[in-house]
C-alpha cells in the first residue's frame, strides 16, 4: 500500500503526538522494515519482468512465433526457471529444447 504525501504527514504527526518515545522508535523501525521489504519485492518483480521480456523476445527472434501455451508457461514461471530457459535458448535447436531440464 502506498501512502500519499498528505497521508504520510498525518501518519507522522499521529506517531509523534500519540505514541511514547519508545513506541515512536518501534513504529519507525516497522515502517522502515516495510519500505525495505517493498523495495526488495519491487526489484524482484522488475527482474522477473525483464527476464520474461528477454526470453519472449529471444524466442520470437529465434523461432518466429510462440504458441499461447508456451507464453502462458513463461508468464507463470518462477524466476529461477526463467533464468534457466534464457540460458537454454543459447544452445536450443528447437523450441522444446528451451524447456528441457539439463
Amino acid at each position: 500500500m502506498r501512502l500519499q504525501q498528505e497521508e504520510l504527514q498525518i501518519f507522522d504527526n499521529f506517531i509523534h503526538t500519540e505514541f511514547l518515545p519508545t513506541e515512536q522508535e518501534q513504529a519507525m523501525e516497522l515502517t522502515t522494515s516495510w519500505k525495505e521489504e517493498g523495495i526488495q519485492q519491487g526489484i524482484q518483480q522488475g527482474i522477473q519482468q525483464g527476464e520474461y521480456r528477454a526470453l519472449k523476445r529471444l524466442l520470437t527472434r529465434r523461432f518466429q512465433t510462440i504458441p499461447d501455451d508456451v507464453l502462458a508457461r513463461i508468464e507463470t514461471a518462477q524466476p529461477e526457471q526463467l533464468g534457466q530457459w534464457l540460458e537454454n535458448t543459447l544452445d536450443a535447436i528447437t523450441l522444446d529444447d528451451v524447456f528441457r531440464s539439463h
